[in-house]
């Protein structure tokens, strides 16, 4: 969803938990669309329960689907909760690109799984 008004896009990826009574479980993920080219400023991963996971972002050209780069990752844990540290992302995607949110490790708790991607303008 756009954020009127300013130069900054959100993209909400929800994971939906696949296992026993659609609990969130290790590989479970949710796919975006970047509706803008430019550099993902912030990450965070909310969720109603409190769970421990980590948190891969991945992104694929749209040309090239199913083919997916890691973005970077973080941790959400024992949490409702996180926010992302990029320092070590490659924060560079493309108008158009796939993006993926993908939950492993950890004791998951719940049923789904919020990660919100903020892109903004490449810096100069």
């Amino acid at each position: 969803t756009a954020l009127e008004g300013s130069d900054y896009d959100v993209v909400l990826l929800k994971i939906v938990g696949t296992g026993t009574g659609g609990a969130l479980q290790a590989g479970d993920y949710g796919l975006g669309v970047a509706p803008r080219g430019g550099e993902i400023l912030d990450a965070f991963a909310f969720a109603p329960a409190t769970t421990t996971a980590t948190i891969t972002v991945s992104k694929a050209a749209f040309s090239a689907y199913d083919t997916f780069s890691s973005v970077g990752s973080f941790d959400i844990a024992a949490a409702k909760k996180a926010a992302a540290t990029l320092t070590e992302w490659t924060k560079t995607i493309s108008r158009g690109d796939i993006l993926k949110a993908a939950v492993s490790g950890g004791s998951l708790s719940g049923s789904v799984l919020y990660v919100a991607l903020v892109i903004g303008p490449a810096a100069a």
